[in-house]
């Protein structure tokens, strides 16, 4: 039997004074109880005026937060039936974010076992404003790999390297499929510390297909600089996690800044 679900039992509030737009807010309020409060497929959220009067939002502010919710599979709205809840929580994988590691480590010992990361592609290219900016050179050896959890890719991360520096690495292994430790390994440069960026961003096609999303979904948005001990840049990354799989967790060891 389907049932309404109780939004008055929710304790968050909406920040009416916070940098984060006010449908942002509600859709992540509706989207982690949907992840950890055990609703069933076909159970429904109340009606708009209901959950309007819930965060005290304005009809367009609420429209906006369930056409986002419907775009990332977890609810459909019908004229007539309402807004069901169509999509079941998967598990969530934590993740550490680790200067010794190219992708987000997994923060238990059992998950490392079941976690492989496959080199995608490489070649010798000239960069984009940014890269060219944090390199001081445009022209780059990318390296793209995936991240697989039991097989399940959830991590798709593009590094941007100096070519005249390593540009031997678009051959050959890398050391467990991390560019960190291919650079301790080969050439001895050892990094001293990563700076992250870390938001939220709508999934791009490549990432969307690659990890079975609908399109524009939510994805985490990494941008990392990695420095050796003398201050020197080593690489500039771009990864991109399925926020639906996984959750990051940042070290006070690493340089972090968050994004709404």
């Amino acid at each position: 039997m389907r049932q309404v679900v109780d939004v008055g039992r929710w304790p968050e509030q909406v920040d009416a004074f916070s940098t984060v737009p006010l449908h942002a807010q509600v859709h992540a309020i509706i989207e982690g109880h949907l992840q950890r409060d055990g609703y069933r497929l076909g159970d429904q959220l109340p009606s708009e005026l209901e959950l309007r009067k819930r965060f005290s939002v304005s009809r367009p502010t609420l429209r906006q937060a369930l056409a986002d919710l419907e775009a990332d599979a977890w609810i459909e709205r019908r004229r007539g039936i309402g807004t069901t809840i169509v999509r079941e929580p998967g598990p969530v994988w934590s993740l550490t974010v680790d200067p010794r590691c190219s992708f987000a480590a997994p923060a238990h010992d059992d998950l490392a076992e079941r976690t492989t990361v496959e080199v995608s592609g490489r070649s010798l290219q000239v960069a984009g404003s940014r890269a060219a900016e944090v390199l001081a050179t445009d022209q780059t050896l990318v390296i793209d790999r995936v991240l697989r959890l039991a097989g399940l890719p959830v991590g798709a991360c593009r590094t941007w390297l100096p070519r005249q520096d390593f540009d031997d690495l678009l051959a050959g292994p890398l050391s467990g499929g991390s560019v960190s430790q291919t650079l301790i390994d080969r050439y001895g440069r050892v990094p001293g510390s990563r700076d992250v960026r870390v938001h939220s961003v709508r999934a791009e096609p490549r990432e969307a297909q690659l990890f079975k999303l609908p399109a524009r979904a939510p994805v985490l948005e990494l941008h990392s600089v990695e420095r050796d001990e003398a201050g020197g840049v080593l690489w500039y990354a771009t990864t991109y996690y399925n926020g639906a799989e996984v959750c990051l967790e940042v070290p006070s060891s690493t340089s972090v800044r968050v994004d709404p």
